[in-house]
């Protein structure tokens, strides 16, 4: 049910959540305001958002902001001479869409879209594309997901599930809990090169969420990783529960931190 832009979701423990798409929000409730417009009330903390912390040296992060700036200008220079001004350098690569910050994005809308095309209409029984109608970008991937699936013949039990933990104030929406061969499996899918620690925890976090929501437990949690080349990989996850959980108390130590800095800058 809709209450404005908030969609409302009933979960299996009788636990509530609203999901507001423009920010990609979850709410506790909602509330109806004077103008017949709704606002949210009870804001919760998104599952990924939490998993933050958990790349915490940035070298990895630095190097892969590094590799996709030199893919900007291979891309955006090629055969051509580069700019001695790094401040021109960058201004070209802006009117490009080729900075780091925009390749990222480039690829998560890649991510986004694969999710889309393929693993959600194979899950939900909807029309799957022709590999050969997706554009270049995507093919391969779309290969790997159709692979993968075609290979496992994973019995549905749920798919784009918004889950809630109350309690610990979570939610999220994962991609696929999947019975395979009589193992509750849930997989996330990624088309990343490379998995973050974050990304495993990030599937201990919608599994705890899935378990709060009264889905159950899953018996395999594992981060389905397709490629380019239209294989994939599953990478087990190693992260617990408890882990995800101790990411979530850095997580809010460090916003409760920084709020307390900002106000002492502020009385000083």
């Amino acid at each position: 049910m809709m209450f404005g832009e908030f969609e409302q979701t009933i979960l299996p423990s009788g636990a509530e959540v609203y999901y507001r798409d423009s920010n990609h929000s979850y709410w506790r409730g909602v509330k109806e305001k004077r103008d017949g417009t709704y606002s949210g009330t009870g804001r919760l903390t998104g599952v990924s958002t939490v998993c933050g912390p958990f790349d915490f040296r940035p070298d990895s992060l630095l190097y892969w902001a590094e590799k996709l700036t030199l893919e900007g200008v291979v891309r955006g220079f090629a055969g051509q001479s580069v700019p001695d001004d790094p401040y021109v350098l960058r201004s070209l690569l802006e009117r490009q869409e080729l900075r780091w910050e925009q390749i990222r994005d480039e690829a998560a809308t890649r991510g986004t879209n694969v999710h889309k095309d393929m693993l959600h209409a194979l899950a939900t029984g909807e029309t799957v594309p022709d590999l050969g109608d997706l554009p270049p970008e995507r093919r391969g991937y779309g290969q790997g997901v159709m692979k993968w699936w075609l290979e496992n013949s994973p019995d549905v039990l749920q798919a784009e599930q918004v889950v809630v933990d109350l309690d610990h104030g979570l939610a999220g929406r994962l991609d696929l809990r999947c019975e395979i061969k009589g193992e509750i499996v849930l997989p996330d899918l990624k088309t990343s090169g490379f998995i973050s620690t974050k990304a495993h925890a990030q599937v201990a976090g919608y599994d705890l969420g899935a378990i709060s929501s009264g889905f159950g437990p899953s018996e395999r949690l594992l981060i389905l990783q397709v490629t380019e080349d239209g294989d994939y990989n599953e990478v087990p996850v190693q992260a617990t529960h408890e882990d995800f959980l101790n990411g979530l108390a850095v997580y809010r130590g460090a916003g409760r931190i920084n709020g307390a800095a900002k106000k002492a800058k502020a009385a000083a």
